[in-house]
């Protein structure tokens, strides 16, 4: 059996209308990608970046669209050179890990207090993470700040 593909441009009032599954085959765009593979831990940065061509239909809605959603990140896994990247490809980097002793900050107006406690998740830049106060093993949930500092946040 033999099978035939046709394509064709309709003629409205002498205007050129391409049906629209034409015009979705064609649509390219471009996005970002790593200039290099990189491994996780390495952190990625502006020269890391360059821009590839690609089918937007194929990108898929995870697909990272802006080089600014890479800056800073860190591979999950090592990645290849050139080819598209997906929001689960990267992670903010991991500047408190699981089992580190770090000091647990409360601040509130013009009080700060501190004391030890070890972490029981891993957590980057800002995220939330799980401590457990060295003293008492009360379970507290506080923001990473920096390595080694995580802040009790209060309403």
């Amino acid at each position: 059996m033999k099978t035939l593909f046709l394509s064709f441009i309709i003629l409205l009032a002498g205007n050129a209308c391409i049906p629209a599954a034409m015009a979705a085959a064609s649509d390219d765009s471009e996005v970002p990608a790593l200039a290099q593979p990189l491994r996780q831990g390495d952190i990625i940065t502006a020269n890391d970046i360059i821009y590839i061509p690609a089918k937007s239909s194929r990108l898929g809605a995870s697909a990272i669209l802006d080089a600014a959603d890479l800056i800073g990140k860190t591979p999950r896994r090592p990645l290849q050179a050139e080819h598209p990247l997906r929001t689960t490809d990267v992670a903010v980097p991991t500047i408190i890990h699981k089992g580190d002793i770090v000091s647990i900050v409360w601040k509130k107006g013009g009080i700060t207090l501190t004391t030890r406690g070890r972490a029981m998740d891993n957590a980057g830049q800002n995220e939330s993470l799980r401590l457990a106060n060295t003293s008492t093993s009360r379970i507290i949930e506080a923001r990473a700040v920096s390595s080694g500092e995580a802040l009790i946040v209060t309403e």
